[in-house]
């Protein structure tokens, strides 16, 4: 079980980000039976920094843009999200 911080998730997503390629070939390298979770607190920086424009000029998401990369990246079979009390998604959203 891993939980990355939210600067790893960030660059294993932006081919843009510095650290893209070696983020990707760690993700890519964990056994298959290894879960990644995010945490509210990386999903919201994952969020906040997707669709900030000063960290990706070329790449930045809108809020929905941000949403749909985060549901893509979380429908990998090796990202999940860790527990919060029922109903808090829904909630956040």
């Amino acid at each position: 079980m891993f939980l990355p911080d939210v600067n790893v998730w960030v660059a294993m997503n932006f081919q843009s980000h510095v650290h893209y390629l070696p983020a990707r070939t760690w993700l890519n390298g964990l056994p298959a039976t290894s879960l990644c979770f995010f945490c509210r607190v990386t999903q919201l920086g994952f969020l906040r920094l997707a669709n900030n424009a000063q960290a990706f000029p070329a790449d930045a998401l809108d809020q929905v843009g941000a949403w749909n990369l985060y549901d893509r990246v979380r429908g990998l079979p090796q990202i999940a999200l860790a527990d919060e009390p029922p109903g808090l998604e829904a909630t956040w959203r």
